[in-house]
C-alpha cells in the first residue's frame, strides 16, 4: 500500500476547516482520496483538534430541536453529528432538565420503538416495550415470591437416613 504525500493545498484545507466542521465526514469531499481515518491522523500530526462534544453548548442542541418532536436520527442530521453522539448529548441535557422523551414511534420491524425528544423539563414517557417488560418482570417476581412461601418438601430417603435435621 503506497502512501501519498499530503500537498500544501490539502493541508491548507485542513487548517481552514478541521476545527469548524460539524463532522469529520464533511471534510472527505474536500479532500478526495482521503478517508476520515487518514484525515484524523494528519490533523493530529499537525496539532489540530476538533472541539470536544462535551463543549457543545446545550443552546445549539436545543436550537436544532426547536419546538418539534424529533428522533435522535433527525436531530443528528440537523446537527451534523452521528446519532450515538447526539444520544450522549440528549442524555446530558435531560440530566439538566432541558429536554425529555415525550413519545415513541412504533417500530417498523421487530425491535425497540424510537423515542421522540422535545425541549422541556419533565420525566421520560415510558415506551410500550418498557411497560410490557416491567409487567412481565413483576409477574416473575410475584411467582418467585409464591414459590418461596411454599413449605419445602423434604426427601423421605434423606429424612430416614439422617433424621429431620437434614
Amino acid at each position: 500500500m503506497s502512501k501519498v504525500k499530503w500537498t500544501d493545498a490539502e493541508k491548507a484545507v485542513l487548517f481552514a476547516h478541521f476545527e469548524s466542521a460539524n463532522s469529520i465526514y464533511e471534510l472527505e469531499p474536500m479532500l478526495p482520496g482521503r478517508d476520515c481515518t487518514t484525515i484524523r491522523k494528519k490533523a493530529n500530526a499537525l496539532g489540530l483538534h476538533r472541539p470536544d462534544l462535551k463543549d457543545l453548548s446545550h443552546a445549539k442542541l436545543l436550537a436544532a430541536m426547536g419546538k418539534e418532536k424529533l428522533t435522535v436520527k433527525q436531530i443528528a442530521e440537523r446537527l451534523g453529528y452521528r446519532p450515538n453522539s447526539v444520544n450522549f448529548l440528549l442524555q446530558r441535557a435531560h440530566e439538566e432538565d432541558l429536554c425529555r422523551i415525550c413519545d415513541h414511534l412504533p417500530s417498523k420491524h421487530r425491535g425497540k420503538c424510537a423515542p421522540l425528544w422535545m425541549v422541556g423539563a419533565g420525566e421520560h414517557v415510558p415506551s410500550e416495550f418498557a411497560i410490557e417488560r416491567e409487567r412481565k418482570q413483576a409477574a416473575i417476581d410475584a411467582q418467585r415470591e409464591v414459590e418461596r412461601s411454599r413449605p419445602v418438601r423434604r426427601d423421605p430417603f434423606i429424612e430416614a437416613m439422617f433424621g429431620r435435621a437434614a
